[in-house]
């Protein structure tokens, strides 16, 4: 709405209320102490009608505009109900050229959509083409330790392992408590949210948002502070060995 542009500041728009509120008070004063003919009766009350639909649309309208500026200034693309949009994920990942940043419970379901190494389709490999052109890549989870049962044997990390013998720019850790963010982080812009126990990431909401704003900021902050904590995937524990080698055998 032209009206409320950044050029006309606030003082100006109360200017024009007051304005407006001033000319409905005389017109009805003017309808109601003078005798007027039909026909002025009826402008004026025309008038009247109108100023004060003109001032209610003018409120309604600020209220929208703020929100919505309020929601402009934290960057917002969008409010995501379920996590479960991957094409818009791929796109993000072929316009990335510095580095994909990843937080979640397992990754499992993120590099089987998008590093599945025995799929010949683009459609799946968008990770692995990322790599291919130098883009960092960290991969950050809970220790074996926290995930549920059902979670167990979802985990992936000989993929982990074998992605990070073939590309240098692939690296992931394991941080030391339960899971409760989800964190993607692109270049320009990042999904976050999250993490329900006992509820898919794919089926919790989330909010898609670009990485300059303030509120994109404490998210990747987050990120770098559990990164800069995490253990390595040398410092598995012996649990997590079994685990490995369990999922390594199963999948020869």
């Amino acid at each position: 709405m032209k009206l409320f542009s950044k050029k006309l500041q606030p003082r100006l728009i109360m200017i024009v209320l007051a304005a407006l509120v001033i000319s409905t008070a005389i017109l009805s004063y003017v309808y109601f102490k003078y005798p007027l003919n039909d026909k002025w009766g009826a402008i004026i009350g025309g008038l009247v009608t109108g100023i004060i639909i003109a001032v209610i649309e003018l409120l309604l309208s600020w209220d929208v505009y703020s929100t919505t500026e309020k929601v402009r200034a934290y960057k917002i693309r969008e409010l995501i109900l379920h996590r479960n949009e991957q094409d818009s994920y791929r796109d993000l990942i072929e316009e990335t050229e510095k580095e994909i940043r990843f937080m979640a419970t397992t990754a499992s379901r993120f590099l089987g959509a998008f590093a599945d190494m025995e799929s010949k389709r683009d459609h799946n490999t968008g990770l692995i083409r990322a790599l291919k052109r130098g883009v960092k890549v960290k991969i950050l989870l809970p220790k074996h330790c926290y995930l549920e049962e059902k979670d167990k044997y979802r985990t992936v990390d000989y993929l982990h392992e074998q992605l990070a013998k073939m590309y240098p720019s692939y690296e992931f850790r394991y941080f030391d408590h339960i899971p409760t963010h989800y964190i993607l982080i692109f270049d320009q812009e990042c999904v976050v949210g999250p993490q329900f126990n006992g509820l898919p990431c794919r089926e919790t909401p989330g909010i898609r948002l670009e990485t300059s704003s303030d509120f994109a900021k404490e998210y990747i902050a987050y990120f770098e502070r559990e990164w800069a904590k995490a253990d390595s995937f040398k410092n598995r524990n012996s649990f997590e060995d079994k685990v490995i080698q369990d999922l390594i055998a199963v999948n020869k």
